[in-house]
């Protein structure tokens, strides 16, 4: 059960915290939302990498950055 919720519903709260962080436009809300998302993305590139594929954890890890970069400059 533990399984599930870590691999289906927490990307899925994790998404939908930053979009309502976005629609609130509040700065603590979009620092939770970060920190799900950093959670969710961080566990699925150590399975990757655990898996071998390396190529697809760098490039998880290149879209998150830009991502962020792109992102946090909303809110300042």
């Amino acid at each position: 059960m533990i399984i599930i919720f870590l691999d289906r519903i927490f990307p899925i709260i994790a998404m939908g915290s930053l979009l309502f962080a976005l629609w609130l436009r509040a700065l603590p809300a979009f620092m939770i939302a970060l920190a799900l998302i950093t959670l969710a993305v961080a566990r699925n590139m150590v399975k990757m990498l655990y898996r071998g594929e390396r190529v697809k954890a760098i490039l998880a890890l290149a879209i998150y950055i830009v991502s962020v970069v792109v992102l946090f400059p909303i809110f300042l």
